[in-house]
């Protein structure tokens, strides 16, 4: 008994030990658990950075793309404002110029209205002064008192001599030569007064348009 109480005191040791060999080896099983479990939760987080950066690189590629279409559509949009604005500066340049344009007209059709003013104070004065005239020779031709003529005799022949009737017909002469004159007066003034009416209209018609493109080119300046 001795003996068999040594050997189940040696196998229960031994039992004790492969006891604590098992406890030791399952605490080293379940550490090892443990760390694969950590491992696997690292590797998935790994994993699942590795897709969010592979989504965010997509992002990025597909953002780098969407900026530079935008700045194609930009580098267009500004070629196409450029051309835009050349062609309204051109279109400013040609108006400034048809605008110089209009404005010498306007002078040279001020001052041929100021010259047509002049002519046309000339002619009046020159009317009114060929009417004295007229009314001068009326004047004397109604005083002057004409002889209704006189008869020479002379031995052997008889000569009648009317100075009368010499008279009249002078003074007829000088009213158709003053009626003519007048009438071609009457017809100067009216073609003068009708050049000036149409320098008139002419002038009116050019200040509308001069203000028509001031206001277009103060809207181009202002766009």
């Amino acid at each position: 008994m001795n003996a068999l109480r040594d050997q189940l005191r040696t196998a229960q040791k031994s039992h004790d030990d492969r006891r604590h060999e098992l406890d030791l080896h399952a605490h080293e099983i379940e550490d090892l658990r443990h760390a694969l479990t950590d491992r696997e939760n690292d590797l998935e987080r790994a994993e699942a950075s590795k897709i969010r950066v592979t989504q965010e690189k997509y992002e990025f590629v597909r953002t780098v793309h969407e900026l530079e279409a935008d700045l194609l559509r930009v580098r267009k949009d500004a070629e196409r404002f450029g051309n835009d604005l050349k062609a309204l500066r051109r279109e400013r340049d040609k108006l400034e110029e048809k605008k110089k344009v209009e404005e010498e007209r306007a002078r040279k059709a001020e001052s041929g209205q100021n010259q047509l003013k002049t002519t046309l104070k000339l002619l009046k004065e020159e009317l009114e002064g060929e009417k004295g005239k007229s009314r001068k020779a009326l004047e004397g031709w109604k005083s002057h008192v004409c002889v209704a003529g006189y008869v020479l005799r002379a031995i052997g022949s008889t000569t009648v001599l009317t100075h009368g009737s010499r008279d009249d017909g002078q003074a007829v002469a000088l009213k158709n030569q003053h009626k003519q004159e007048c009438k071609g007066l009457i017809i100067q003034i009216k073609y003068l007064k009708a050049k000036y009416t149409r320098e008139s209209t002419m002038r009116s018609d050019l200040g509308f348009q001069k203000h028509y493109l001031l206001v277009l080119l103060s809207k181009f300046e202002s766009s």
